[in-house]
């Protein structure tokens, strides 16, 4: 829906980009904060819609500015950097999960990093 919105000039990428890193990271605060169970997936859904819109709108943006030869090196970067940024978010989350830590359950601080 966000790579149609953009390519039909709906909302301009800037646009899309800004409204998802801010959605995105306002959701992820929010988590940190939820009380229920249900209340998580939902904020859960809500938080992947924002993220989802990064991925189509940034690859068009790179689409356009890349020369042809360089896209699958550049992409290859790109998908590198989110690949290594999971995995390293993951080997720190998931111990501090079950701790806690400055007095917050662990779990909660990961939303919060």
């Amino acid at each position: 829906a966000w790579g149609i919105a953009a390519d039909r000039a709906l909302l301009t990428r800037r646009s899309i980009l800004a409204i998802g890193c801010i959605g995105w990271g306002l959701v992820t605060l929010a988590l940190a904060a939820v009380q229920s169970f249900s209340a998580m997936i939902i904020l859960r859904a809500l938080n992947g819609c924002m993220l989802a819109c990064l991925s189509p709108v940034s690859q068009g943006i790179i689409a356009d500015i890349v020369p042809e030869e360089r896209r699958g090196k550049v992409f290859g970067i790109i998908d590198f950097s989110l690949l290594l940024g999971m995995m390293l978010a993951s080997l720190l989350a998931t111990p501090m999960s079950e701790k806690t830590v400055i007095g917050m359950q662990g779990w909660r601080l990961a939303f919060c990093l």
